[in-house]
């Protein structure tokens, strides 16, 4: 599958600056994921750890960033604290949001696969990434966490299936 060749090719890259998700969101997923023909749907598929970080993208305002990293976490006090939903939103902790023009767009987040030290990471980022896309006002989307192929093509196909509210 082309898929596990892009994957295999990246991971054999000695250096490997990571995948601007953030940047593309900002300045190109309108004009490259969304057809203005309201006939169509739109539906994005991003592949990610759940991590987001490209090297040249760095920007942060206030406690919103451009890149999610697990020492972020621990710097906000997010982890091992059951109350980490309620300091996240006390410090407006996230993505940095430049746009609010998505409602025509779905996206589907697949195989997020936080740290195995840090199990919550994924319900953290969850809430990142909740946050960004109800801010962007992405029409819908759905966050899923590494599984079996089976599974993850079952939830795919779901998602490909589900009728959209408008």
């Amino acid at each position: 599958m082309p898929a596990f060749s892009i994957y295999g090719t990246t991971i054999k890259q000695a250096i490997w600056p990571g995948s601007d998700i953030w940047r593309f969101f900002k300045n190109d997923v309108k004009e490259i994921a969304v057809d203005p023909d309201s006939g169509y749907r739109n539906i994005l598929v991003v592949i990610t750890d759940g991590y987001i970080y490209h090297a040249d993208s760095k920007d942060n305002d206030g406690n919103r960033y451009a890149y999610i990293l697990p020492d972020l976490f621990g710097k906000y006090g997010l982890r091992n604290d059951s109350r980490w939903e309620e300091r996240m939103e006390k410090l407006d902790f996230g993505l940095i949001c430049k746009r609010s023009d998505l409602q025509a767009l779905e996206v589907l987040v697949l195989e997020v696969s936080p740290s195995g030290k840090h199990r919550n990471d994924e319900d953290i980022i969850r809430k990142i990434m909740d946050k960004w896309f109800a801010e962007m006002k992405v029409k819908r989307w759905k966050i899923v966490n590494s599984d079996l192929p089976e599974f993850t093509r079952q939830r795919v196909e779901g998602f490909f299936q589900e009728p959209v509210v408008e």
